[in-house]
């Protein structure tokens, strides 16, 4: 797959970051923990969600209240086969978001949605899964390093896991864990069979009892059977004397009934006697009654014209006191006038001083705003002198020349900064052409010891093409030998001595470096900048002082004059009070001419009422206690009603006594007819009582044997119940013995499966199978190079070797160059092996941590000419990675938050 372009949005450190990626070496730059790696983080998140943090863990944080985070979301398009891709993966604050798209007509098209569907589609596209695919494509953090410095069984277990062969390893484990589980349920199987001879042995013996309760059980069913027969008789016999009982006792209740009845009526027939006996006194009482309340009617009109005049009389006083109150509140008014419109006109003075001084006030804080301005430029001010002073002391500790201006302080900076790196340079050249030569001798060094070495084995022979040579030919041959080890050896040392002190050299210089690396000159003019402008915004406050003092001034004078204004208002606020109290009474009060016609109008109909009062008073006579009388004449109206009410009864009391009469003689003639049928019927108790006697007797009979017959059923029932169990649980430890015999044979396939993915087994054979396939595609990429090896082995052990001409050498043989030119050979020959060649993509990961200089400046120029892949990505922080490529992704971070930019 080729990546076309990838956009962060909320993820890790990245706020909204796009990349477009190029063909060829794309180098992604960045200090440490800029957001480089979250990158990285991002590709193997959206392709199968493959992360080691939790999902939130990926959204960025809230920087502040305002920085809100509604999703995280990190888009990828690529191309794979020919065909454009785009996928999406993110996540929502309440649901996740996971979707595939494909390019048709210039558009892309939804192919699926869902994380597990869209990372099952992306599997089928790379056809590899997840774990495979990133093996293939990305080199992390010190791989180059570790294939070189590993030792061989680490180097073993190192490719076994980027194979995904120490699955198999885990599988083995697993099925360990498996097979443990089957030994302890066969353990357990084992327990159970333990009671099978036992419960065969009770099931036995509850068979021959329950066959000993069923025929107990039928005997004594048919002797309740014969019972019942008896009973039916008998229950025929109780039911005819039965209907004998019933039809006496009826007759009896009713005799009793009707004999209650008559008794009843004879009393009610009294009552009626009595009532009528009352209601001739109490029409002889209503006639007396009558003549006594004749008068009761003027009475109490006259009682209701004796309280409208007393209404009349409080009214005609109220509005006396009103007329009283109207003149001496009008009189109020007037008198109080001059001061109120005085009051009125003093307040209105008040609140347009009260204004003139909220303004004068409000330009006050101004004022106080504009002193506190030139306090707070004063301090920054003496702040920027102590840090201009800091850098200036800084930048002379160092040149030793006194300057405040950034201009010269950056000026002699730059130049003492070139003329270091210049230096830098020249060293770092001069150390690495002597390590190439010292390389270069250290390898001769090897080479012509180990073919003195070859010679003394042999005598006469030329070690290299095993031919004769003469013994003296043999001695000068050895001797040039070793007078060529005394060369090497001694440029060997004098190389060593001058590379340590060339790097002695080369700290100074860096730590000098660094030093001038601390005088940051843009702060520095910012911080001169900010200087000039602050002191001359000071200059500017300060003119506007005397302003200040003025409209202190007019602040006090103001503040007199609303106090002289208040002592005024003061001082009528009495009468000013009065004539409000006055005017709202008055406008509370009727008018004075309403409240004369009223009295007017009420002082006629109160003289009317006193005439009409006096006009009954001649015709009837009220006596002292007017209300006493009358209260007296309405109790002996009450009872004069309550007695019309009884006398109006009187027909309908005549009436029912007659009908009572009628009933008394209609429950004789019944009474009489009850007692012939009682005389008529025979009933005998005895005979009642022996027969039901009978009856009860065998009923009790049937129902012990009942009893029996349940209690022996309920026993058979549950010797049953328990033969049914013990034959339902020999047949399941039947099951469990056929199961013992499945879990025999299935550990013993358990074994022998994990037997075969033991390291010994398929895990060695499957090593075995890629070994030549890795050695092929380690040699075809280590070819490219130009070295001259012919052959790259790796043995069982993963132990490597190279062959040339006349020798096989092992890593520990090689220059450093060709160590790092090897590791990385051997890690893209496995990832093709991994991606069947079918990589298109490569990614590494901070590929120069743990190298030296020399292996660092071997592997930036191996990577800068290899051509293995069509496109690759270089995560790094190191600046001298920038050879690689023109296409630089520069990441740094600013306040938390991750900057992409593009060179």
């Amino acid at each position: 797959m080729i990546i076309n372009n990838i956009r962060l949005e909320n993820f890790r450190s990245h706020k909204n970051t796009e990349i477009d990626f190029n063909q060829g070496i794309s180098l992604i730059l960045g200090e440490n923990g800029a957001g480089k790696s979250s990158i990285l983080e991002a590709i193997s998140y959206t392709l199968f969600k493959d992360t080691n943090s939790k999902i939130d863990d990926l959204i960025r944080k809230p920087q502040d209240d305002n920085d809100v985070i509604d999703k995280m979301l990190v888009t990828i398009e690529f191309r794979h086969n020919g065909i454009n891709y785009q996928i999406k993966r993110g996540k929502r604050k309440s649901s996740s978001i996971a979707e595939l798209r494909y390019e048709e007509n210039n558009k892309f098209v939804l192919k699926c949605k869902g994380d597990r569907n869209v990372t099952k589609d992306i599997e089928n596209i790379l056809e590899m899964d997840s774990k495979s695919f990133l093996n293939a494509i990305y080199i992390r953090q010190g791989e180059i390093t570790d294939l070189i410095e590993k030792t061989a069984s680490e180097r073993k277990e190192f490719i076994t896991k980027l194979l995904n062969i120490d699955a198999l390893e885990k599988a083995w484990d697993e099925i360990k864990k498996i097979i443990s589980i089957y030994e302890e349920q066969k353990n357990i199987n084992e327990g159970k069979l333990s009671r099978y001879d036992e419960i065969t042995k009770y099931r036995e013996e509850l068979a021959l009892n329950i066959k000993e309760n069923q025929a107990q059980i039928a005997k004594n069913k048919n002797q309740k059977e014969i019972l019942g027969k008896k009973l039916e008789e008998l229950e025929i016999q109780v039911k005819e004397i039965e209907d004998t009982k019933n039809k006496y006792e009826k007759l009896n209740n009713n005799l009793t009934e009707k004999t209650n009845s008559i008794t009843q009526l004879n009393r009610i027939k009294d009552n009626y006697e009595q009532d009528l006996e009352n209601i001739i006194e109490s029409e002889k009482e209503i006639q007396k009654l009558e003549k006594e309340i004749k008068p009761l009617p003027q009475l109490k009109e006259l009682k209701d014209l004796k309280q409208d005049i007393v209404s009349y009389e409080k009214d005609l006083e109220q509005i006396r006191q009103n007329i009283t109150k109207i003149k001496e509140n009008q009189q109020t008014i007037q008198n109080t006038q001059e001061d109120y419109n005085k009051y009125h006109q003093l307040e209105e003075e008040k609140e347009t001083i009260t204004n003139q001084l909220e303004e004068l006030r409000n330009k006050d804080n101004e004022n106080t705003t504009i002193t506190s301005k030139i306090e707070s430029k004063e301090e920054e001010k003496a702040r920027l002198t102590n840090e201009i002073g800091n850098t200036s002391n800084y930048a002379y500790s160092l040149f030793n020349e006194r300057s405040t201006d950034p201009e010269e302080i950056q000026e002699k900076t730059r130049n003492e900064k070139t003329k270091t790196d210049n230096s830098i340079d020249i060293i770092d050249r001069s150390i690495t052409k002597n390590k190439e030569q010292l390389s270069s001798f250290q390898t001769s060094l090897r080479n012509t010891r180990k073919s003195l070495e070859e010679l003394e084995k042999t005598e006469d022979k030329c070690p290299i093409c095993q031919s004769d040579i003469p013994h003296e030919k043999h001695m000068e041959l050895s001797q040039k030998y070793n007078d060529d080890i005394v060369s090497y050896e001694l440029r060997i040392e004098e190389l060593e001595e001058a590379n340590k002190n060339q790097e002695e050299k080369l700290l100074e210089l860096k730590e000098y470096e660094k030093q001038l690396d601390k005088i940051n000159i843009p702060l520095l003019k910012d911080q001169y900048e900010n200087f000039k402008k602050i002191d001359k915004e000071i200059k500017e406050l300060k003119t506007q002082i005397p302003f200040i003092e003025k409209i202190k001034n007019e602040l006090t004078i103001k503040n007199r004059e609303l106090e002289e204004t208040k002592s005024q208002i003061n001082s009528l606020k009495e009468d000013y009070e009065k004539h409000q109290f006055a005017l709202n009474l008055v406008n509370k009060l009727p008018s004075l001419d309403e409240e004369t016609r009223k009295q007017e109008e009420i002082e006629s109909q109160h003289k009317n009422l006193i005439n009409k009062s006096r006009q009954i008073m001649t015709m009837v006579h009220a006596g002292d206690d007017l209300n006493r009388r009358i209260q007296y004449l309405e109790k002996q109206e009450n009872m004069c009603n309550q007695l019309r009410g009884k006398v109006q009864d009187k027909d309908n009391k005549i009436k029912q006594k007659e009908e009572i009469t009628k009933q008394i003689n209609n429950e004789n003639y019944n009474l009489n007819n009850i007692k012939q049928e009682l005389s008529d019927l025979s009933f005998s108790q005895e005979k009642y009582d022996l027969i039901n006697n009978k009856y009860r007797s065998c009923d009790e009979n049937i129902k012990e044997y009942t009893q029996i017959i349940i209690q022996e059923s309920t026993s058979l029932t549950k010797d049953q119940e328990q033969e049914k169990k013990y034959s339902e649980e020999l047949e399941e430890l039947d099951k469990i013995k056929k199961e013992q015999e499945y879990l025999t044979d299935y550990i013993k396939l358990l074994n022998e499966i994990r037997d075969t993915y033991s390291k010994d087994g398929v895990q060695r054979d499957l090593r075995s199978a890629v070994r030549p396939q890795i050695e092929k595609n380690t040699m075809d990429i280590f070819a490219e190079f130009g070295f001259n090896y012919s052959e790259i082995n790796l043995d069982e052990d993963y132990n490597m070797t190279v062959k040339t001409k006349n020798e096989i050498l092992d890593l520990n043989m090689l220059s450093g160059g060709e160590k790092i030119v090897m590791a990385l050979a051997l890690r893209l020959g496995i990832a093709k092996v991994i991606s069947q060649n079918k990589t298109e993509l490569l990614i590494l990961d901070e590929p120069t941590i743990h190298l030296d200089a020399e292996r660092r400046s071997d592997l930036i120029e191996i990577i800068r000419s290899i051509n293995i892949v069509p496109q690759m990505l270089v995560v790094t922080h190191d600046d001298e990675m920038e050879a690689l490529s023109n296409n630089i992704i520069k990441i740094s971070k600013i306040d938390g938050i991750s900057n992409c930019e593009i060179n």
